[in-house]
């Protein structure tokens, strides 16, 4: 009996640590189990180059995705369906893109380039204090029913994103920023990695869907890929700008709809709350009421209540 007691106290102060454990962790160490939890770091820093090819959806719009990366921050993605074709490309160096309505290639602008480097990289999360960013935890919270660490990634740049990771697992469930959202689901094992094959995106009022179809680890991939258009092919530089005032436009429209909707939910909540405040209070006023003219006793008055 005595043996038993001791197992049982044993296994409650083991449980109690574990309990505290997580309970104090850092946002670094739930990166750290993120990493260890979809491939180890081992496998991270093994990774150099990465091939995923799948179905999006945008809308009505249906088109065949691509992305290709080499490490650390070499990056392709192409969306093309029979109508129009997409791309997005960068050499490590520059980032530039192509649309079907704009003649030429548009190129990011030198500003903006450390902060949209830093989000091609192909792992991203790996030595990432040592390029001078930062995980801070939020708190819990929850996503679609799901209990989640709230982590807050900071890049040495500034740009400041939440990472939503499951507390069961450590999967990343979810990364928001001012830009819009993504929510990541279905992860399944590939080549010893853990990997989403379901994205949802969100930004500037529009919903892209992609659903993974192939992912491939460190296949071969051709330099030329990413070499970048001659600056011959550039596009017009007041087209740019137009393009630019466009997506800002968008973007704001975007975020005071959201703000819109979020004052719109407080509001109700607030009234709800003040409603049923009234009824409860108007309850108790009658049944005080109905006391004081002895048409209810006390003893039934509180039996109702």
């Amino acid at each position: 009996m005595r043996k038993l007691l001791t197992l049982a106290v044993s296994l409650i102060f083991v449980l109690s640590l574990t309990v505290a454990s997580y309970a104090q962790m850092t946002g670094d160490e739930i990166i750290q189990k993120y990493l260890e939890n979809t491939g180890g770091m081992e496998n991270y820093q093994n990774l150099k180059t990465l091939k995923m090819e799948g179905k999006s959806f945008l809308g009505q719009a249906s088109g065949d995705i691509v992305l290709a990366q080499m490490a650390p921050n070499k990056h392709y993605m192409k969306w093309s369906s029979p109508q129009f074709e997409v791309l997005v490309a960068s050499d490590g160096e520059q980032i530039w893109s192509k649309y079907p309505t704009v003649p030429g290639y548009i190129f990011a602008e030198e500003e903006d380039l450390p902060k949209e480097l830093e989000k091609m990289r192909i792992s991203p999360y790996i030595d990432y204090k040592e390029r001078g960013a930062k995980a801070e935890l939020v708190g819990e919270e929850k996503v679609k029913g799901q209990d989640v660490y709230n982590v807050r990634y900071i890049q040495a740049a500034g740009d400041t994103t939440n990472l939503y990771f499951a507390k069961s697992n450590f999967y990343l469930l979810k990364a928001s920023s001012p830009q819009g959202e993504q929510v990541y689901e279905k992860y399944k094992e590939v080549d010893g990695f853990t990997m989403p094959h379901k994205m949802t995106s969100s930004q500037a009022g529009q919903r892209i869907m992609t659903v993974l179809t192939s992912i491939e680890i460190n296949p071969e991939l051709a330099d030329s890929l990413f070499a970048a258009p001659p600056d011959s092919l550039r596009a017009p530089q007041e087209i740019v700008d137009q393009l630019k005032a466009q997506q800002e436009a968008a973007q704001k429209a975007a975020e005071e709809k959201a703000k819109q909707v979020e004052d719109e939910t407080e509001k109700a909540a607030e009234e709800k709350v003040k409603q049923t405040e009234e009824q409860t209070e108007k309850a108790v006023e009658e049944k005080a009421k109905q006391i004081e003219e002895g048409t209810l006793k006390p003893e039934e008055g509180k039996q109702e209540e």
